[in-house]
């Protein structure tokens, strides 16, 4: 999920004419041919290929990483601390100015990919960064060594068009990605009269993009709403059918069908539970509880800005359906996780996740795996088992923080 400096809570604009079929421009481009004006939302299709949102510049880019060999040592963990100083070295700023929009696992290579910008300007500079898991390392990629191609996101707004508190609508033209059979999900605003958008364009791409806009109930706001956009989503299968699960600004949380995304057609998804006003969502997964946590089904874990994560029980999607005021989390079995203080968050592999979070006790932003289920790194707590004479905590700490308390 795009990070755009959390500038969502409640979004209303008064627009024109409802959203129609569009013809999209599809470029397949040299690789010095294409120019990212800014680089947001990730995602992985098929085979390595990389899905890159890019905002300022109205366009999604594909481009064919070819990193597609296995990773060997699947279960070594991941820290790189201070995320933030390390890339401000690689890209000549300082730690201030570095954003890190996205971050994704190539699920093959588990290789990690960052999107970041060098500045808070609507002219940043712009770095697609991979940490290569054989090596611990982090590096900035050579675009120019990758064959891309891009089409173009139609009905985005102009820059000089603002939200109430001075924030360019222009930057949640593409808020998220989802790839699913072939086709790409891309969520985010338009200049229609019913802005929250959903586009569809098949990969390869080709010149027919699927344009609907999206309308739901938000519990917290007590009306339904068709302006603020998707935030992060991922496709689950109810009941045989797949749905795309979609959390929304200040938080709704949302399925709609896949085969109700027909070109030109306004849908009403349906809200299955409120997570929690006055915050948003950032990153969507799905998780296996440990044995240690009393194992059991899959569930789906929503981290937030603002908010610890919610868990909530994808077994319970099917007859799910909120029509009332809700202001407190509820519905879909939802519950409260350990897990805060995430910029970004993916799947690792089947045990761990990774996420970049900021560290409370040392106030470092670093980057590391954490037990999925979990979702806490026990270095960083303190409890019953980490006295002298109690049976030890079974979890690995991933994060060693030097307490200065050492004694020759």
């Amino acid at each position: 999920m795009y990070n755009y400096n959390r500038a969502l809570l409640v979004v209303v604009f008064m627009f024109v004419a409802g959203i129609v079929g569009y013809q999209s421009n599809i470029t397949v481009q040299a690789q010095d041919e294409i120019v990212f004006e800014s680089m947001g939302a990730l995602e992985f299709g098929a085979d390595g290929v990389l899905f890159v949102g890019d905002s300022y510049g109205a366009q999604v880019v594909a481009l064919e990483t070819n990193d597609i060999e296995v990773v060997e040592n699947g279960e070594a963990p991941v820290f790189v601390d201070m995320i933030d100083v390390k890339l401000a070295a690689m890209l000549g700023t300082t730690p201030r100015d570095v954003v890190i929009n996205d971050m994704i696992v190539n699920p093959i290579s588990q290789n990690i990919y960052l999107t970041v910008h060098v500045g808070r300007t609507i002219d940043p500079d712009v770095a697609l960064v991979r940490y290569v898991r054989s090596t611990g390392e982090l590096e900035i990629l050579d675009l120019s060594e990758f064959v891309m191609t891009s089409v173009d996101i139609p009905l985005a707004h102009p820059f000089e068009d603002e939200l109430q508190y001075g924030q360019s609508i222009r930057v949640f033209t593409v808020t998220d990605l989802t790839y699913y059979d072939g086709q790409l999900m891309i969520a985010g605003v338009s200049n229609q009269e019913f802005a929250s958008t959903l586009r569809t364009v098949s990969y390869p791409f080709t010149d027919d993009m699927s344009i609907s806009s999206i309308e739901i109930f938000h519990g917290a706001h007590n009306r339904n709403e068709t302006h603020a956009p998707i935030v992060t989503s991922l496709v689950y299968e109810i009941e045989g059918e797949p749905h795309l699960i979609a959390a929304y600004t200040c938080t709704p949380l949302v399925k709609i069908p896949l085969s109700a995304l027909q070109d030109g057609e306004h849908i009403i998804g349906t809200t299955m539970a409120e997570l929690g006003f006055g915050s948003n969502p950032i990153d969507m997964m799905l998780y296996q509880p440990p044995a240690m946590m009393g194992g059991g089904d899959a569930r789906m874990l929503i981290t937030h800005d603002q908010r610890a994560a919610s868990s909530v029980d994808p077994n319970t999607f099917a007859d799910a359906e909120l029509t009332q005021q809700a202001a407190a989390p509820t519905g879909v079995g939802v519950f409260e996780l350990p897990f805060t203080s995430a910029l970004h968050t993916d799947v690792l592999n089947e045990n761990f996740v990774v996420a970049i979070r900021r560290n409370v006790q040392t106030g470092d932003l670093n980057m590391q795996s954490l037990v999925a289920g979990i979702f806490f790194d026990v270095g960083e707590s303190v409890a019953e088992y980490n006295f002298p004479d109690e049976e030890r905590s079974p979890l690995p700490a991933t994060n060693p923080i030097d307490y200065g308390f050492d004694v020759e």
